[in-house]
């Protein structure tokens, strides 16, 4: 296992956005990542702001912008090119047009606009870091891929925050909206893009979770099955000293753990296994 991507993701995660996390991985010979890990209790990416919440997002979604490279540089991932304003009111994102959502159709400027809008709307964590930066009212389609954002006032770092932006699949989250704008559907479904897919009835709450390869996705991963399963007792890492609570492990021959590929919050950075 690379050395900097253990480091990355048990000191750099917590460090930067002050969250803790216990993680135990290994690696077998048929690609097989052992994970250990806290899960999330809901798979809603625009719900939660923690590290495990993170890994669903990371692996099951993509977002327009991604920390990317050895040094986390700020990279276009579903943005094909982007232009802001003179008075640094008004972005204008055009998205690329090869990424396709889990059930084949393509990933537009209408599902963009919905997440963006939803992740405020939704009112769970993540509305802390949108709703001081954008109205939801004046984010508009303007093409088939082609969207525009006006802010409350200029922000250079509003691509920065896109990376924690999930983009969902409009269509399956309004067929499943419920009385909730699809929280409880999305607790526990898959309504991503990312390069690994959530399989169908595999997840129960903070339990368990199995993904396998998108293989459709631009930036395919290359490992291969994922499956957490939290053990109930908590371990003492007797290397470490320090208690694992909920410790997970999970089998993963395909998340989004390819060279150069990170957990594209920026605080946690993936590596693969040699």
């Amino acid at each position: 296992m690379d050395r900097r991507f253990f480091l990355a993701m048990c000191g750099l995660g917590a460090a930067s956005f002050g969250f803790s996390t216990s993680l135990g991985m290994a690696a077998t010979n048929d690609g097989t990542l052992i994970w250990g890990s806290s899960m999330s209790p809901s798979l809603d990416p625009h719900a939660q702001l923690d590290n495990p919440s993170m890994f669903i997002r990371t692996n099951v979604y993509d977002s327009l912008y991604v920390y990317d490279g050895d040094e986390g540089d700020l990279t276009p991932w579903l943005i094909a090119s982007s232009e802001l304003s003179g008075d640094g009111f008004v972005y204008d994102f055009v998205l690329r047009d090869d990424a396709l959502f889990h059930d084949g159709t393509q990933v537009t400027a209408a599902d963009a606009v919905f997440s963006m809008k939803r992740v405020i709307k939704l009112g769970r964590h993540l509305k802390s870091v949108f709703g001081s930066i954008y109205d939801p009212n004046e984010v508009e389609q303007t093409g088939d891929l082609s969207f525009r954002v006006k802010l409350l006032k200029p922000y250079g770092a509003f691509p920065d925050s896109l990376t924690l932006l999930a983009i969902v699949n409009k269509k399956l989250v309004e067929e499943n909206a419920g009385g909730d704008n699809g929280f409880t559907w999305l607790s526990g479904n898959d309504a991503g893009s990312g390069a690994y897919q959530i399989v169908e009835g595999s997840y129960r709450p903070q339990e368990s979770l199995d993904l396998v390869r998108f293989d459709e996705h631009f930036d395919p991963g290359t490992i291969g099955d994922r499956h957490d399963h939290p053990l109930s007792e908590p371990r003492t890492d007797g290397a470490a000293g320090k208690q694992r609570r909920g410790r997970s492990s999970a089998k993963c021959a395909a998340a989004h753990l390819h060279d150069q590929h990170e957990q594209r919050s920026g605080a946690l950075r993936q590596r693969e296994f040699p």
